[in-house]
């Protein structure tokens, strides 16, 4: 039975699940422009300069570069959309009552379209890690692509596996988000800023790491007067070095050790 070219982009745009591809693209937006920014806003750093300037941390992975990220992620939750209709043409007969795969697209073109679906996403993740000097994060969508053909595969039919493995990819959408801005920042500021206060909190936030830290209101501020005070050694009164969780404190110095990862901050509370 012959379609219409229209009738089989309809058919493609229903096998890739066209609304649910747009659902991922949203949530790592506003991931990025909900979240990151404002958390990325908040912290003041001083630039190493003539003059030394204090200002708020702010991306350092450009539009384009991001918007190929989604695509990317996009274009490899297509390939698995794709492929796990491509295994489940009985089941959905059965329970739907009409098929994409095996009728109105064959399973060749299905495969082909899973296959140009999964390169596309590899180079585009692959170029992005180029791009913020982590090549090696493109591995990240490769094992990707293999987990969701294997779930299709296998694992879905597994007890309790096939959840874990959903969760995970679920899980993946906004933490893809997170690694992708963060590194660039800490490659950028770790260099540029004399008071670099780290990206974990980016982490902490989406992820609920065990030593997470709250902001607690107007008083904790990162600290402007580390390069003098660093310069000179001096102590100042209205300033304590603490960490912000509240299970050490330390007067002697301005750096702290976190317990639980070990990370070094230089937090100060401004005395009102």
């Amino acid at each position: 039975m012959k379609h219409s070219r229209g009738e089989g982009l309809k058919d493609l745009l229903n096998l890739v699940r066209l609304p649910n591809l747009l659902v991922v693209a949203l949530t790592m937006m506003l991931m990025r422009y909900a979240v990151i920014r404002p958390l990325l806003g908040a912290i003041q750093v001083t630039l190493a300069g003539d003059p030394v300037v204090t200002a708020a941390m702010d991306f350092r992975l450009g539009w384009f570069d991001f918007l190929i990220l989604v695509v990317s992620t996009c274009f490899i939750t297509a390939a698995g959309y794709v492929i796990n209709d491509y295994f489940d043409i009985r089941a959905d007969l059965i329970n739907r009552g009409t098929i994409i795969v095996g009728n109105t697209i064959t399973r060749r073109m299905a495969m082909m379209y899973h296959n140009v679906f999964n390169i596309l996403g590899v180079i585009g993740g692959t170029y992005v890690s180029a791009r913020i000097g982590y090549i090696w994060l493109g591995i990240f969508f490769v094992l990707i692509s293999g987990l969701l053909y294997f779930y299709s595969a296998t694992y879905k039919r597994q007890f309790l596996i096939g959840n874990i493995i959903v969760a995970l990819l679920v899980a993946a959408v906004p933490m893809i988000v997170v690694v992708y801005d963060a590194a660039p920042v800490y490659a950028w500021y770790s260099q540029a800023a004399l008071d670099f206060p780290g990206v974990a909190i980016l982490f902490w936030w989406v992820g609920a790491s065990p030593c997470s830290l709250s902001l607690q209101h107007s008083s904790v501020r990162l600290s402007r007067i580390w390069k003098t005070v660093r310069a000179t050694g001096r102590r100042e009164e209205n300033i304590a070095c603490y960490f912000r969780a509240g299970d050490m404190q330390d007067n002697s110095g301005f750096a702290v050790r976190c317990h639980n990862c070990s990370a070094l901050y230089c937090v100060v509370q401004v005395s009102q």
